[in-house]
């Protein structure tokens, strides 16, 4: 038994237990004090397991990220199989014979679970009939293909592959003859079972490196997309985000400034110092950044620690260069020395 699956038991045994100790049956033997103290030797038993189911599941994870496929080999993936498409094809239509159809099968599962990441069971139960409903995507020279019929469709609704032109003739071309409804399909026609296997086929053929399936490509997919999506999420609404906070500050800087003028104490005489630039300069960033400072102060906080928090840390003294001392002179105005 796993370490993972003998943590989980006991964590239920103590939740029964836990159960039984509040709502006990009539018919239980067990005494209050009885059930305290088997409680309490499964929460030690599930203490003591605690380390090495993490130690466990960081070495799983360890093996897994070694595992995982490259960027680099999803590109070549998808390369390689474009060279392999048309020559598998020719083959076909000189001589078929079913080895160059599961290779041609392999080729494409390859290419599209390396572009798009799906399941196993999205493949096997794509329909020839999906592949030609696929409807024209935003750019009117793609095509958008929409699959029902996969494991998760009642949670996540249908599955969706985005294929230029190109890329959607390949599916096409698979089951241009219309033997099966089904696009990848066995001798008998009907859904293949073989599917991993013909795409570790086109993989090895490919000299590509690993033993690759469906989850171990749709992984690799979700953990390279993620620094993209970040990416362009982060483009997308960083700079929207930033002006209407700065657009709303604005908004209500006038009432702000009234709030701080009446505001008395000591907090009353630091908001001033702090809003004191604003008379001084017709800056709006200097204004806003007054604004900010004041408010941090109207509810008891320290802007100068909000900022230090973000600032790079001085190098260690003995790294300071040596500098000299200075002396600095203040002449006010309406005075001779």
């Amino acid at each position: 038994m796993a370490l993972t699956t003998t943590l989980h038991d006991l964590k239920n045994v103590r939740q029964f237990f836990v159960y039984i100790k509040e709502t006990p049956p009539q018919t239980s033997r067990l005494t209050q004090q009885d059930l305290v103290k088997i409680i309490r030797e499964l929460k030690a038993s599930i203490r003591s397991w605690n380390r090495p189911v993490v130690l466990h599941q960081m070495r799983v994870k360890g093996r897994k990220d070694a595992a995982m496929h490259f960027i680099t080999e999803l590109q070549d993936c998808r390369r390689l199989a474009l060279v392999a498409f048309p020559k598998l094809l020719s083959k076909l239509e000189g001589h078929f014979t079913n080895i160059d159809l599961w290779k041609l099968f392999g080729c494409v599962t390859a290419y599209l679970a390396s572009l798009c990441g799906h399941r196993l069971g999205v493949f096997l139960n794509m329909t020839d009939v999906e592949v030609s409903q696929a409807v024209h995507g935003p750019e009117k020279v793609d095509y958008l293909l929409k699959m029902s019929n996969h494991k998760t469709s009642e949670s996540f609704g249908i599955a969706k592959m985005l294929l230029s032109s190109e890329e959607y003739g390949w599916p096409k071309k698979a089951n241009k003859k219309k033997m099966s409804m089904y696009l990848f399909f066995n001798t008998t026609f009907s859904k293949t079972k073989n599917l991993t296997k013909h795409l570790q086929i086109a993989w090895s053929e490919m000299n590509l490196r690993g033993i690759p399936t469906f989850i171990s490509l749709r992984s690799a997919v979700a953990t390279f997309a993620l620094a993209f999506v970040n990416a362009e999420f982060k483009r997308i609404t960083t700079i929207n985000l930033q002006s209407k906070f700065f657009s709303s500050l604005d908004i209500h800087s006038t009432s702000l400034i009234d709030v701080y003028t009446k505001k008395g104490g000591v907090q009353g005489k630091k908001i001033k110092s702090i809003m004191l630039p604003i008379t001084q300069t017709d800056s709006i960033d200097v204004r806003r950044e007054c604004i900010l400072k004041g408010l941090c102060v109207y509810f008891n906080e320290d802007p100068e620690k909000l900022v230090k928090e973000y600032m790079v840390v001085s190098p260690p003294k003995d790294q300071k260069k040596p500098r000299g001392k200075k002396c600095h002179f203040v002449k006010f105005f309406g005075t001779e020395d």
